[in-house]
């Protein structure tokens, strides 16, 4: 097991948008809680980001996919070799919540 034990990761189906939004748009909502420590940047989470960027590129329906990630307790990592984790998520311009 991995030394950041992940509590849940949870991917929601595509929702609809709140009330007043654009009623084309669909939010992919990614999901963290790690109880031992903030979220890394490690190759499997790069990834996802990626993946992500790719989804939101590239869904049908032309830029209507909106990805949101959510943090429980901890939030994603600031520094690192490659910047942290909450570098990549800013310089993709995917928004992020920390829970707390």
């Amino acid at each position: 097991m991995n030394k950041h034990s992940v509590g849940v990761i949870c991917r929601s189906p595509l929702q609809e948008t709140p009330a007043g939004a654009d009623p084309t748009t669909k939010i992919s909502y990614e999901v963290k809680n790690y109880s031992s420590g903030n979220v890394p940047r490690s190759t499997d989470i790069e990834n996802q980001v990626l993946k992500e960027v790719w989804l939101r590129d590239n869904y049908e329906g032309g830029g209507n996919y909106n990805p949101v990630w959510i943090f429980i307790e901890r939030g994603p990592t600031m520094s690192g070799p490659k910047g942290g984790l909450q570098k990549m998520l800013e310089d993709n311009d995917i928004p992020f919540i920390i829970l707390r």
